[in-house]
Order: C-alpha cells, then structure tokens, then sequence
C-alpha cells in the first residue's frame, strides 16, 4: 500500500437484454486513474459485470469522469458518466 492512496471498484453491468459490443471507456485525465482497461474494446452480455481497480490519491478530485462507448441494436451509442468517490 502507498500512503496517501486509496483504491475502489468501478463496475461496468449490461443492464439490457441485448449484449453490449465493443465497449470502451476513457477516463478523464483530471480524474483518479482506473486500473485494467486494457482488457478493452469487450463485449458485455446482459447481466455481465466488469470491475476495474480506481487510484484515489490525497488531493484527487470526489468524483471519477468517464467516457464511456458502445454498440448495441440501436446503433452506437458514447455517453459521459461522473460517479462520486466515497
């Protein structure tokens, strides 16, 4: 463990009943550092989860922001998400 920094989960879930295809995220460079997005572009089938390890350092900002990209039967989709750090 290194002082000063705390590590969480982040969790991508397919909550629809078609499988997501080629999802991506991109994290925010002002934000806390996700660990193990190199598994990605991947596919998500419903109910499927991903977790991914969050760096959160003194100083670092409350809130994780990420990019996150897909496709689907309705086509491709890119929605930005900022979730709070606790």
């Amino acid at each position: 463990m290194i002082a000063g920094v705390r590590y969480g989960w982040c969790c991508a879930t397919r909550g629809r009943p078609s499988p997501a295809v080629n999802v991506a995220v991109d994290d925010s460079p002002s934000a806390p550092g996700l660990i193990g997005l190199e598994v990605l572009p991947a596919d998500l089938q419903p109910g499927q989860v991903m977790k991914f390890i969050i760096t959160i350092g003194l100083g670092d900002r409350p809130t994780l922001q990420a990019m996150v990209r897909w496709a689907d039967a309705a086509g491709d989709h890119e929605a930005p998400y900022t979730l709070p750090l606790y």
